[in-house]
């Protein structure tokens, strides 16, 4: 399974616990009102009603510790100091009080697992953004350097900074900041788009979408009367995507454009059989490539600066570099790619602090 499989089953087994939890609170808490009636003459009632809000703030904690999201913590905390506080109440003979304070912390409770529940909402939404850059970036840079255009590579190198601080806060669970920080790099981004494929250059944009449609007609013509199980389907997503990218170039968002083009062309050779295994190996590959060629140079700044913590930076970048060259040996794709990016941002920082 690939690490985007294993991802996002993951945050779904997350989301549904929490949803079990959430629904644990609600239905533990709808008995508050009969089980403090109890607590206020039978202490051993209300000391039930309290045991089962530890049992529950348990069941909670076990999902929220699995959430990096600050406030979430906060709020679990404050529901154990008061749940604390409720068994202290009980202790000295003031069952109503207890109960009160006991559903307090379910209330609290309740909130923390609401706040780590949009917490993974972000997360899934961070993941797929700072993905769906790395693809637009990968795709613009290569142009760029067809095109030798220092303008463009100049607005991809600041939107790269920002991707790479976006990332550090994905990391650190962050991921509110990450969206902030995205956003700069995004336009960054489209900026150096806009430049490469408008004037002179906007044949690029062009050249790019009608080999796509070739391509498209190509495999269509190859397999009429006799297509693949499941091609029907991803050519009508091909010449579907490819028709928002048209879309997208008219209204001038060559971005955009860029994307649907790719995601066309993404569906058209899984239509044609052809498993995106040989074309990301290609792209692993390509990319590791660059990064050696990057890492020449960034070796030979840091080597000048006399920087140990640039030095400890290239070193850790070496290593995942090597670790992207033995998934790619191994055929882990997916976490060949994620190696290789992780080395380019550890690079880029060394780079940085040489200057």
């Amino acid at each position: 399974m690939g690490m985007t499989g294993r991802i996002s089953r993951t945050l779904s087994s997350r989301r549904l616990s929490l949803s079990l939890a959430w629904i644990m609170f609600m239905s533990l808490t709808l008995l508050s009102p009969s089980a403090q009636a109890q607590g206020q003459g039978q202490p051993e009632d209300a000391a039930d009603y309290i045991e089962r809000t530890g049992e529950l703030l348990e069941v909670a904690y076990d999902q929220i510790g699995e959430t990096s999201d600050i406030k979430a913590r906060r709020f679990m905390n404050e529901a154990y100091q008061l749940h604390q506080r409720s068994l202290q109440l009980l202790d000295q003979g003031s069952g109503r009080a207890a109960v009160t304070v006991s559903q307090r912390a379910r209330k609290t409770g309740q909130q923390a697992v609401r706040l780590a529940r949009e917490a993974q909402g972000k997360q899934n939404q961070a993941r797929i953004r700072l993905e769906r850059y790395s693809e637009l970036y990968d795709q613009l840079l290569d142009r760029a350097r067809d095109a030798g255009d220092e303008m463009v590579m100049r607005f991809i190198r600041e939107s790269e900074k920002q991707a790479i601080r976006a990332r550090d806060q994905y990391r650190q669970g962050n991921h509110d900041m990450t969206l902030q920080l995205l956003k700069p790099a995004e336009a960054l981004l489209d900026r150096a788009a806009r430049l490469l494929f408008e004037g002179d250059g906007a044949g690029r944009l062009d050249d790019q979408i009608d080999r796509t449609q070739e391509l498209i007609e190509r495999i269509t013509d190859q397999q009429d009367g006799s297509p693949s199980k499941g091609s029907p389907e991803q050519l009508k997503r091909a010449r579907d995507a490819l028709d928002r990218a048209i879309k997208a170039r008219d209204r001038g968002q060559p971005m955009q454009a860029m994307r649907w083009t790719e995601q066309a062309r993404r569906h058209a050779m899984q239509a044609a059989g052809t498993g995106s295994q040989s074309l990301s190996a290609e792209t692993v590959g390509q990319q590791i490539e660059r990064w050696d060629e990057r890492y020449e140079r960034v070796a030979e700044q840091v080597r000048e600066s006399n920087s140990g913590p640039a030095r400890k930076n290239l070193d850790r970048a070496l290593q995942y570099r090597d670790q992207a060259s033995r998934n790619l040996d191994d055929d882990e794709l997916e976490q060949a790619l994620r190696q290789i990016r992780a080395a380019f941002d550890i690079l880029n920082k060394a780079h940085e602090m040489t200057r």
